[in-house]
């Protein structure tokens, strides 16, 4: 019994060993270990902690004279 996933071997040329098969195949393993993987930890990697942000709020305030001694962050 084939395999339905299989198809996509026969689906150029019906060969197994058509370059273009290996190659879609092997775009869609590598894309989705790039998204599933890769970003989520670049992004915590450089991604700005929330005291960070905190102070950039901070300083855009006191910059725009917004910033008054009742406000509390």
């Amino acid at each position: 019994m084939k395999w339905r996933f299989l198809r996509v071997f026969d689906a150029v040329e019906g060969r197994h060993d058509s370059l273009l098969t290996w190659v879609i195949i092997g775009g869609l393993i590598s894309s989705t270990l790039l998204s599933r993987l890769v970003t989520p930890v670049m992004y915590e990697l450089l991604a700005p902690s929330l005291e960070e942000i905190k102070w950039a709020q901070i300083r855009l305030a006191m910059s725009l004279g917004m910033l008054t001694k009742t406000c509390h962050f």
